[in-house]
């Protein structure tokens, strides 16, 4: 055929919709879409031709970058993930006044953000971003082992004896999952959780009170809710609220280890002088570590048992350049202080409860922080979390833990 392009759209109704009628009335509508050339006729090919070069011409002229979601801006694959038109055309449109919207909205610029700016340097935080960014997206429904376990299970029909032993396997991981499910933290009652979700409910952002130095609103007590990322205030708070029951325990802010890794030792040299702070007069030191703006872990230095742990909620090799540099820390503010230094042994990766999705990481460091602060076996986990979630909320509400 000496026809180069033919392009038919048909609506829902079945009737053929087009931008050029002139050949064959009977096919044009009211209201004619512009969206298609109708080719039907090889007499016509020639001017059909002529219609397409000049449409592509009016385009290549006209066109600019489109404001909609399915837009075809070419230059898109050349800017992918750099903060600029992308975000605006492929932000998820929200309705208006829809607050959860709005902060799932926010959610996901913090998701851009990270995979725009920040840049792995080291193997471990590639794993991390590994884990939150992945290289393909992960199916919303695949909540639990149990959905996994059902979507991705086959059956061989050729190999029955397989089969069997898959389905024992199965019908044991779907048992202990359901074991896990239940929380063995006693939850909130009516009365308490009433107070939470009264917050959590609320439209107004506004400033509940102050405490530590630190200014609590509602859209703080709000990142506690199931599903979000738990923010530097609400983290800071909670640890202040530990240390505050255990006088033993020191925590430090959760920008002090971002200094001390960014600065060095100078950038945090004044912090404990400025704090009249003795690091060596506490027993145990907790150290909230952020990683790529994505990832909270903990480091926990130990003065009673000379040594430096880091407790991560994903598993990993550990963060051994993390607990070095807090060793590090140590051994200059011994040479201010004029104490005799400690020789710290090192743990970049201990045992410790994993969480099982992408936004539990700063709740299992809080609950971390509180176990060891108060010498408690990590005996939590991930089926705990919706529990813990409701009871540090109340705990920040009341400005005290629950015994």
């Amino acid at each position: 055929s000496d026809s180069d392009l033919e392009i038919i759209a048909v609506n829902q109704l079945g009737k053929v919709t087009n931008d050029y009628h002139i050949l064959h009335h009977h096919y044009a509508t009211p209201n004619p879409i512009n969206n298609s050339i109708l080719v039907d006729d090889p007499s016509n090919r020639n001017t059909l031709r002529s219609l397409v070069t000049k449409r592509i011409q009016e385009y290549s002229h006209n066109s600019t970058p489109s404001n909609y979601q399915y837009g075809t801006d070419f230059l898109i694959s050349k800017t992918f993930l750099q903060k600029s038109n992308y975000q605006d055309h492929y932000r998820p449109v929200r309705p208006q006044h829809d607050e959860d919207a709005e902060e799932e909205a926010e959610d996901y610029d913090d998701l851009l953000n990270l995979t725009i700016h920040e840049t792995p340097t080291k193997k471990y935080h590639q794993s991390i971003l590994n884990y939150y960014v992945p290289s393909k997206p992960i199916s919303s429904t695949n909540y639990s082992i149990l959905d996994s376990l059902i979507s991705n299970f086959f059956i061989d029909k050729q190999a029955s004896s397989q089969y069997e032993k898959s389905h024992l396997k199965t019908q044991d991981a779907v048992t202990k999952n359901r074991i896990q499910s239940l929380s063995k933290i006693t939850p909130l009652d009516n009365s308490q959780l009433s107070q939470v979700m009264n917050i959590w409910n609320s439209r107004i952002n506004k400033q509940l009170f102050s405490i530590f130095q630190i200014d609590v609103f509602v859209d703080d007590l709000k990142t506690l809710r199931d599903g979000k990322w738990l923010n530097d205030n609400i983290i800071d708070l909670y640890l202040n609220l530990i240390t505050d029951s255990t006088p033993k325990t020191y925590a430090w802010t959760t920008h002090f280890f971002t200094t001390l890794q960014d600065k060095g030792y100078q950038g945090v040299a004044r912090w404990a002088k400025r704090r009249k702070l003795n690091v060596y007069e506490k027993d145990i030191i907790l150290v909230p570590i952020n990683i790529m703006n994505t990832h909270w872990a903990l480091a926990v230095i130990n003065n009673v048992e000379q040594k430096i742990e880091y407790l991560d909620s994903l598993s990993s090799n550990g963060n051994i350049n993390a607990i070095k540099l807090l060793s590090n820390y140590m051994s200059l503010e011994a040479d201010r202080l004029g104490k005799p230094k400690i020789q710290y042994q090192l743990f970049p990766s201990v045992k410790t409860p994993q969480q099982a999705n992408g936004y539990d990481c700063g709740v299992f460091t809080c609950t971390a922080a509180r176990y060891v602060a108060e010498k408690s076996a990590l005996t939590y986990s991930q089926s705990d979390m919706k529990v813990i979630r409701r009871i540090m909320a109340y705990e920040i509400l009341t400005k005290k833990l629950i015994e």
